[in-house]
């Protein structure tokens, strides 16, 4: 009974330093719900509305494959939202998607150590650390708008993100599952279509991790480099199954009648040199991840996740340290090489959430097995880190959020104004109507509300007028913006600035 005064002081503390995570991550999370609130459509949102029947999901998904990509699942879930909550689609999708981000994370980190591990974490772990791994996540975001919350772009990148950490984990549980009925595999063939038809990176991504884990099974079965736990003669066909639909459904996107045309739009020309050396050069973009909140975030995520791994040898931690550093590297470059070759050099900033995320957690679980050795006298030294990261957590709301926050405050109260300003010049006789595009303001954002100036320009403003329900035949005439609308200030942050120093505009004058 003389030690029982120092459990319960552990357990305290342990509790303690888990709830002070949680509460970071809250802190860091709740900015974006607040966004999400006022979010309205923007840029290519006013073509998918604007299609017919846009909440039948059959007649949407059919027209996307035709006419533009064959990215079937964003296609899918968007028209069921449009179906049942209509404009108010894009701030409730942005919520759904923010919250289904830390469902699959948590459920992750909890099957992770279950099922590899063989233990089970308190519940307050697996919250932690599944919240830092979402907060890690969102925080990777080169455009944190483009990414988030534009909801043709969300519903690509981080669905697919969501799907491929459900997928992943579907397939722990069941390489590690004695037996796997007939509704086990249908679960888990759904999944990984649904997860397939989200994005060509996603998918690639995925098809090469299973095709990596089956070389690795196969050399570790065959030469016994360590030993494993004992097998089932379906793990394999899971890993099979795997690839081989991930592999197909990748085929049917890539040769989709709506892709062929979107390339031949973008003149998607094959270049050796392009394709395959110009990535080497591209990966040193990626260091826009360094910036103090995310360091902090990572260093508290690597010292939180090696207080609940077993210990490693140093032969063992230079492996796998050696294997994730690899894996970023690989994940970077068939990142570029993808882009690249499909947008012809082009690549979006909302597409960078992807790779970047992958980066930040990998970078966090290299750190946690450094680590790892020491994890007994980490305790305090995880302590002060969790504070350090909670103020640079509160720091961060402040400094990055904020004028993403008024940014899309802005943009909601411009939206309202002109949609009682379009409203009042469709009830008049006139042959015009004049619009003026709802202001990017930040400087990291790509979401043009109408594109006048490109080659959407037809497709765009047909949409649009029929989203407003305006005639057909009469002609929009884009107004450009005062000169006292915004004015940039490069004082407000170092990624996004200029909403800080906006003033509402009345449209339409």
């Amino acid at each position: 009974m003389a030690g029982s005064w120092k459990d319960k002081l552990a357990k305290t503390l342990e509790n303690r330093r888990y709830l002070i995570i949680i509460t970071i991550c809250l802190v860091i999370l709740a900015p974006f719900l607040v966004m999400a609130i006022f979010n309205q459509p923007i840029a290519d949102d006013y073509v998918f509305f604007s299609m017919d029947r846009p909440g039948n999901p059959f007649t949407t998904v059919t027209e996307s494959y035709l006419n533009w990509s064959g990215r079937l699942s964003p296609t899918f879930l968007i028209s069921i939202f449009y179906h049942f909550w209509g404009s108010k689609t894009p701030a409730i999708m942005a919520i759904f998607l923010l919250a289904s981000l830390a469902v699959v994370s948590i459920r992750f980190i909890k099957v992770f150590f279950r099922r590899v591990k063989a233990r089970d974490l308190p519940c307050s772990q697996a919250l932690a650390l599944g919240l830092l791994m979402t907060s890690l996540i969102m925080l990777s975001a080169y455009s944190i708008y483009d990414s988030y919350l534009w909801l043709t772009s969300s519903t690509i990148y981080i669905t697919s993100i969501i799907c491929a950490i459900a997928v992943v984990t579907l397939t722990i549980q069941l390489f590690t599952k004695p037996v796997i009925t007939w509704f086990n595999w249908l679960i888990y063939v759904v999944s990984l279509m649904f997860t397939a038809f989200c994005c060509e990176i996603t998918t690639i991504y995925l098809v090469s991790s299973f095709g990596f884990s089956l070389i690795v099974y196969g050399l570790v079965k065959r030469f016994k480099l360590f030993k494993l736990k004992k097998t089932t003669k379906h793990n394999i066909r899971v890993l099979v199954a795997g690839m081989v639909i991930v592999a197909g459904c990748l085929l049917i996107i890539y040769f989709s009648p709506g892709s062929i045309k979107r390339r031949q739009t973008l003149h998607s020309i094959f270049d050796w040199q392009k394709v395959f050396i110009e990535p080497l050069f591209q990966i040193a973009k990626l260091g826009y991840l360094v910036t103090w909140e995310r360091v902090l975030l990572v260093i508290g995520g690597g010292l939180a996740l090696a207080t609940v791994l077993p210990g490693l040898k140093l032969r063992q931690t230079i492996g796998v340290v050696a294997s994730i550093v690899i894996y970023l590297l690989a994940i970077s470059y068939v990142f570029y090489l993808i882009m690249d070759y499909s947008l012809g050099g082009y690549i979006p900033l909302r597409a960078y959430i992807i790779p970047a995320g992958i980066i930040l957690i990998g970078i966090a679980v290299i750190l946690a097995v450094l680590l790892r050795e020491y994890s007994t006298s980490i305790t305090y030294l995880l302590d002060i880190v969790m504070i350090l990261a909670l103020i640079g957590a509160v720091a961060t709301s402040y400094r990055v959020y904020k004028p993403i926050i008024r940014a899309v405050v802005l943009r909601h109260d411009a939206y309202i104004t002109r949609e009682i300003d379009l409203r009042q010049q469709a009830n008049r006789t006139s042959s015009a109507i004049r619009i003026v595009p709802l202001p990017i303001l930040l400087q990291d954002s790509e979401a043009q509300d109408i594109a006048f100036n490109n080659v959407q320009e037809k497709w765009v403003t047909k949409a649009f007028k029929k989203y407003y329900r305006l005639p057909d035949d009469i002609m929009l005439v884009n107004l450009p913006q005062d000169d006292h609308y915004c004015t940039v200030s490069r004082r407000d942050t170092p990624y996004y600035f200029g909403a800080q120093t906006c003033d509402v505009v009345t449209m339409g004058r």
